[in-house]
């Protein structure tokens, strides 16, 4: 009784090969593409929020992190892969987004460690309101 085989025995290493590296190469993709996107829809929640802060009459401007959170509970953001749990903003990662109100100038600056994780790095992202 004899049988054909569907390839050569000498392909099948390559075979293991590519499908081994096509493997690698999806999972670093995946890898970093969802890391992109939770930049982008961090940047997104970021830039809503400043918006929104900007919208607010002078009356009801938050200047405490509690008012701040409270205001944005109410507000329709769109918040991906961000939102907020407790008194904290979190990033696309999960993180604690910064969140810092200068009494003077009536400013708020809201700072997202990024990929790293680490505030002060150069893929830290910030933004600030500019309420006049």
């Amino acid at each position: 009784m004899s049988y054909r085989m569907l390839f050569p025995v000498t392909l099948l290493p390559m075979l293991l090969i590519v499908m081994f590296a096509s493997g690698i190469s999806t999972w670093l993709f995946n890898l970093f593409s969802s890391s992109k996107i939770r930049e982008t829809q961090t940047r997104f929640a970021i830039a809503q929020i400043a918006e929104r802060i900007d919208e607010i009459e002078a009356a009801q401007f938050p200047r405490t992190t509690e008012d701040l959170i409270d205001t944005l509970r109410l507000s329709k953001i769109d918040w991906n892969s961000c939102g907020i749990q407790g008194e904290r903003i979190l990033d696309g990662w999960g993180r604690p987004i910064r969140t810092t109100f200068d009494q003077v100038g009536k400013r708020w600056a809201f700072r997202s460690p990024g990929k790293d994780g680490k505030i002060g790095t150069a893929d830290d992202i910030e933004r600030s309101t500019n309420r006049n």
